[in-house]
């Protein structure tokens, strides 16, 4: 099976930058998806390292309305307009993404909500057509790496997911979307959760490139 990518966006969101299963897992992900694909460019967009702003009121005025740049009418508009448009140049750019993303109190991190509050906007992610919602970011790979301490994946209490998938959806990048759950990543379980995480990775790449049966 022929897979062409030559860009890679990752987006890292833990707070933790030292020790998180959710970096290691991206990180054995990208290794794996390098050797595939050697001139690959990785971009990293760290929101865990360096968080971006909340959304304030002079960014609504920025996201929700279509109004040319020139006529914000705040030096904080500018900047926040300025910002989403950069990060939707690195959407736009890649053809795979790929999210890190651990579970905090059973949901995303803020950093990685305030991320995508900056990227979802009417007329460039999304538009309102005859058939309701029509996503505009199309034809990426998409992978989230969601991790948990306990095993709350695909249970009540589990609102991440059911978040993300919305929110893909409303974009375009619910096409072409995998998930990878790993959790137990508590003592005593952790390094072994981990590893079957990395193998999990590993026997999905190798399946989409031909590589497996």
């Amino acid at each position: 099976m022929s897979i062409s990518s030559t860009r890679l966006l990752l987006i890292n969101s833990s707070a933790e930058l030292s020790t998180s299963f959710s970096r290691r897992l991206a990180k054995h992900f990208v290794s794996e998806w390098k050797s595939r694909h050697p001139d690959v460019q990785v971009i990293d967009r760290d929101v865990g390292k360096t968080p971006l702003p909340h959304i304030v009121q002079s960014s609504l005025e920025a996201l929700r309305a279509p109004t040319p740049i020139d006529q914000l009418t705040s030096p904080e508009a500018v900047a926040s307009r300025k910002l989403s448009d950069e990060l939707l140049a690195e959407w736009r750019a890649a053809d795979t993404l790929v999210f890190a993303v651990p579970m905090y109190n059973f949901n995303i991190p803020s950093t990685l909500k305030s991320y995508l509050d900056h990227c979802i906007r009417m007329g460039e992610t999304f538009s309102y057509g005859e058939k309701g919602v029509e996503g505009l970011i199309k034809g990426k790979k998409v992978f989230v790496i969601s991790t948990a301490g306990g095993a709350s994946h695909n249970t009540e209490m589990d609102f991440q997911q059911t978040y993300l998938k919305k929110l893909f959806s409303y974009t375009g990048l619910d096409e072409d979307l995998t998930i990878f759950n790993v959790g137990k990543l508590l003592f005593p379980d952790a390094e072994a959760s981990a590893e079957a995480g990395k193998q999990e990775i590993t026997a999905h790449i190798e399946k989409i490139h031909g590589e497996r049966i």
